[in-house]
């Protein structure tokens, strides 16, 4: 089963207007349940805005987007915010950590809407902090973490809803080579579970995991390498 599936998928700019552009251009991809999959490409090259249209987080232009067997391009932000709760962790480039917040709840903040008690909430944290190895930090304030903690916070931070899909924008772009096999291990165990992992980089380090099933390549909006 696909977890992913593009059928000509755009995602355009001023449309219409002289100075359009179209960052992703008719991109069709399918990622299998269970599978890791690398989305490279030159800065430009419409990989992020791709990954920006796959996590639910924007809707593409035209075309259609299938997650989890579900038209999701169709549907309304209301709809789309829900599933995106229920269904996707997302790791930012730049962590999107709230300062002056511990690491407890910061891992936390993603369950707020969904209901459930501090009590849950506060136990749910600590359960996906030890899953990343940073579960001895949850009553420090983020400000005072190092790099390799602070995306440790983000991944845990994804995971707090037990997702079935998971991405990651340039997870090891801010870390030295030591914390960055820290992660991909990380990442590696999570693909062990099940997960459906779908992460960008510019880092050979991760392209040549043994955890990366197949690499999508990007340039100039369009799948050059699929």
């Amino acid at each position: 089963m696909n977890a992913i599936e593009t059928k000509a998928v755009t995602k355009a700019f001023n449309l219409g207007k002289p100075n359009e552009v179209r960052p992703v251009n008719e991109v069709s991809i399918s990622v299998k349940t269970g599978e890791c999959v690398l989305l490279k490409g030159p800065s430009g090259s419409g990989k992020t805005t791709l990954l920006t249209l796959l996590s639910c987080l924007s809707k593409p232009t035209s075309g259609e987007y299938l997650c989890l067997g579900k038209p999701v391009s169709h549907w309304s932000e209301k709809f789309l915010t829900r599933f995106r709760k229920d269904h996707i962790g997302i790791v930012f480039q730049h962590f999107n950590l709230i300062k002056g917040f511990t690491t407890s709840q910061n891992i936390g903040l993603p369950l707020f809407p969904l209901g459930y008690t501090q009590q849950e909430i506060d136990a749910k944290a600590k359960e996906a902090a030890a899953k990343v190895n940073i579960d001895h930090r949850l009553n420090f304030k983020v400000d005072t973490l190092s790099g390799g903690e602070l995306q440790r916070v983000a991944i845990a931070r994804a995971l707090v809803s037990n997702p079935e899909l998971l991405f990651a924008d340039e997870p090891t772009a801010h870390l030295d080579s030591h914390n960055s096999e820290g992660v991909l291990e990380i990442f590696a165990d999570l693909k062990s579970k099940g997960k459906t992992i779908l992460m960008t980089t510019h880092d050979p380090i991760v392209e040549q995991h043994p955890m990366i099933d197949r690499v999508i390549e990007m340039r100039d909006g369009i799948v050059v390498k699929h």
